[in-house]
């Protein structure tokens, strides 16, 4: 029995709370709508207002859910449920590379590629992503430098925005 390790990020349930009291706000306003002026201009609201909340919502959520590492892979959970998992035998290739958002916060991501791509997946590429956001950050940076010494995983780090991703021997 391999031992498991999590990693979180803080605030997965109040992003579920957005979601839920902003579907619900919409609920409110698209059945005024369509008690004032039909169900054609209110249903249409609704359907679009509920798509992107629950599709701004998920993304964030999924951008932000669990990581969990053991010895076996990398999986990624929200409330409980894993949605994502690249076994260690799978990964191809782990960079690491400056985030810059327009809020001036500047984080650290990282990208585990798998080599076969799963069935169901968010990107194109399979990957995990995750910055440098998540609370013990550096136990879960030493743990992955250690199974890629292991499994000898290929690590590519960009130092700042506009560097080439270079090889390096840990993140």
């Amino acid at each position: 029995m391999s031992n498991i390790t999590v990693f979180k990020f803080r605030g997965q349930y109040f992003i579920a709370l957005w979601m839920c009291v902003t579907s619900g706000l919409c609920i409110f306003l698209g059945g005024i709508w369509i008690k004032r002026d039909g169900a054609l201009g209110g249903g249409i609201f609704l359907l679009i207002s509920l798509s992107l909340t629950i599709l701004v919502g998920g993304l964030i959520l999924a951008g932000r859910s669990v990581l969990s590492i053991d010895d076996q892979c990398l999986s990624r959970q929200i409330f409980g449920k894993t949605w994502q998992k690249i076994k260690w035998g799978n990964v191809s290739l782990i960079t690491a590379f400056p985030v810059s958002s327009m809020r001036g916060l500047n984080a650290r991501g990282f990208n585990i590629y798998p080599t076969t791509k799963p069935i169901f997946r968010i990107t194109p590429s399979g990957k995990i992503t995750f910055t440098d956001q998540l609370e013990n950050i550096s136990e879960l940076i030493a743990l992955i430098n250690d199974y890629a010494s292991q499994k000898k995983i290929p690590i590519t780090i960009r130092k700042t925005l506009f560097d080439e991703l270079k090889p390096s021997d840990k993140l």
